[in-house]
C-alpha cells in the first residue's frame, strides 16, 4: 500500500514539474516590447504584444457634447484644444493594454497655467488626467485608449476679443454687437443679428465653419463669427412698364400697362400679373388690350389712340392666337427694374430665320418702338450667359437665357425650372383686324 502511494506521489510530481516546464516556454513564447512609436512625436511606453503599432490620428476640434462635458467638470481650459484619437492595433484590430501605459508627445507649449488631459471612453464617459510637460515633453498615464483632449489651463479670469465678418452686411442702428466676453460675463451671451440689402440672415459660424447662436461658458479663446446669408427671392415685384405717348391731354384711353412678377406657390413657374392705368382691377380699355398666360401681350387696338401710330403691312398669323411678328411702331416708353435689361428680338439672318437674336432697347424716355416680342433679362443670368461663351448672333445666347426659366425634364421625368425669375417675354403688337393679312 504505501509503495503504491509513493508510485503516485512521484507521478503527481513529474506531472507538475511538466507543466510548469511548458508554461515557462510558453510565456517565454509569448513576446512582448515595451515601446512604440507613433505619428506626430507620439511615443507610448507600457507592455505590448510583439507587432503591435501606436496609432494616433488628429481630429479638428472636440464635439460640442465633448465641450459639454468639459464644461461640467468646471475646468478652466482655453478654447483651441488639441484633439487625438489614440489606439494601439495589433493585426489590424485595436487592443486596450493591460495595466498602466505612458503616452509622451512632442509638444511646443509653454503656458505657466499648465494643461489638463481629458480622455473619452465613450460618448458619455470622461475621466481627467492630470499632464506634465518638460523639455518640450508632454506626457501623460492612461489604462485605455480612445479619443484625448490637450486643453491649456486658463486662469479664472479670462478676457476674448470677438470679431464680426459680415460680408456685405451692417448691423442697424441701435444694435449693441458685443466686442469682447470675460469671465463675469452672464452666460449664455446673445449674439447680434446683421442686415443685408436684398438677403435674409441665416446665422453665424466659427472659424471652424461650426455653427454658433450663442456663446456658452466653456467657450474659451478669441472668436471669429461670419454671417450667413440667403439671396431674397422677391414673391411679387415690379418688372416692366410701357407708357404710351398719348395724342392730347384730353383723351381718356389707357396709357400706361405695368407687369409685376409673381411667384406661384409651388416654385416651379411664374406669372406676370398686368396692371392698367395703375389699377390691377382695370382689365383693359378702348386704346390697349393685355392678356397674360403662357407669356405676356399688349394688344394695341387703335392706330389713332395714340402718338405716331403707324400699322405695318405684314400679318403673319402664327398657331391659333394670330398674333405675330408686324413691322408696325408707335411712340412710347418703356421702364423695366433695376436688376434687368430690356431687348427686343429679331431675326438671326434672313426672312425664314427665328427671332432669336436680341437687339438692345433704351429705356426710360419716349422713342419710336416697334411691335414685336420683348425680352426682359435679369442682368446677372445674362452676363453668367454671356461670360460662358454664347453668342448672340447665332441665336445661342437666347436660347441659353430662355430655357432658365422655361420647364424641362430633370432626367428623371419630373418638370424643373433652373431661375424663374432670369428672363420674361412680354409680346407688344396691333391688334390683328387693323392689319390687311398678305
Amino acid at each position: 500500500m504505501k509503495r503504491k502511494i509513493n508510485i503516485i506521489l512521484t507521478f503527481l510530481s513529474v506531472f507538475i514539474l511538466l507543466f510548469s516546464l511548458a508554461a515557462c516556454r510558453s510565456k517565454k513564447d509569448d513576446k512582448t516590447v515595451n515601446n512604440l512609436s507613433g505619428d506626430c512625436g507620439f511615443t507610448a511606453e507600457g507592455e505590448f504584444a510583439e507587432g503591435s503599432t501606436l496609432v494616433v490620428q488628429p481630429l479638428q476640434e472636440a464635439t460640442d457634447e465633448q465641450k459639454a462635458l468639459i464644461a461640467a467638470k468646471d475646468i478652466c481650459v482655453d478654447n483651441n484644444m488639441q484633439v487625438y484619437d489614440i489606439s494601439v492595433q495589433k493585426d489590424n484590430a485595436k487592443v486596450q493594454p493591460n495595466g498602466k501605459v505612458k503616452i509622451t508627445l512632442d509638444f511646443d507649449g509653454d503656458s505657466p497655467n499648465g494643461y489638463t488631459i481629458f480622455h473619452f471612453k465613450s460618448d458619455t464617459e470622461m475621466e481627467v488626467l492630470p499632464a506634465t510637460l518638460a523639455n518640450g515633453k508632454l506626457s501623460f498615464e492612461t489604462t485605455s485608449f480612445s479619443v484625448f483632449i490637450i486643453g491649456e489651463n486658463k486662469p479664472e479670469e479670462y478676457n476674448y476679443n470677438i470679431t464680426y465678418n459680415l460680408d456685405g452686411g451692417s448691423f442697424a442702428e441701435g444694435v449693441t454687437a458685443l466686442a469682447s466676453y470675460s469671465n463675469e460675463s452672464e452666460f449664455p451671451l446673445a449674439l447680434p443679428t446683421p442686415e443685408k440689402s436684398g438677403y435674409t440672415f441665416k446665422g453665424w459660424k466659427n472659424a471652424y465653419d461650426v455653427e454658433m447662436t450663442e456663446i456658452t461658458a466653456n467657450v474659451r479663446g478669441d472668436i471669429t463669427l461670419t454671417a450667413q446669408w440667403e439671396k431674397n427671392v422677391e414673391k411679387e415685384f415690379f418688372l416692366f412698364r410701357l407708357e404710351m405717348d398719348k395724342v392730347n391731354d384730353n383723351d381718356n384711353d389707357v396709357k400706361t400697362v405695368e407687369f409685376y412678377s409673381m411667384r406661384v406657390s409651388d416654385g416651379k413657374g411664374d406669372i406676370l400679373k398686368p396692371k392698367i392705368d395703375g389699377s390691377f382691377e382695370n382689365n383693359g380699355g378702348e386704346g390697349l388690350r393685355v392678356s397674360v398666360g403662357g407669356g405676356a401681350y399688349v394688344e394695341i387696338l387703335s392706330d389713332t389712340a395714340y402718338k405716331n401710330c403707324t400699322v405695318g403691312t405684314r400679318n403673319q398669323e402664327t398657331g391659333n392666337h394670330g398674333y405675330c411678328f408686324y413691322d408696325g411702331s408707335f411712340s412710347g416708353k418703356i421702364s423695366i427694374n433695376d436688376d434687368y435689361m430690356l431687348f427686343v428680338l429679331k431675326k438671326i439672318g434672313g426672312e425664314n430665320d427665328p427671332e432669336n437674336r436680341l437687339e438692345a432697347v433704351t429705356t426710360d424716355n419716349f422713342q419710336t418702338l416697334s411691335e414685336g416680342r420683348y425680352f426682359v433679362v435679369r442682368k446677372d443670368a445674362y452676363n453668367a450667359a454671356v461670360a460662358a461663351g454664347k453668342k448672340n448672333d447665332t441665336g445661342e445666347l437666347y436660347e441659353a437665357l430662355s430655357y432658365l426659366s422655361e420647364p424641362h425634364d430633370d432626367g428623371n421625368d419630373n418638370p424643373v425650372i433652373d431661375d424663374i425669375t432670369a428672363c420674361y417675354e412680354i409680346w407688344i403688337q396691333f391688334e390683328t383686324s387693323l392689319k390687311p393679312m398678305n
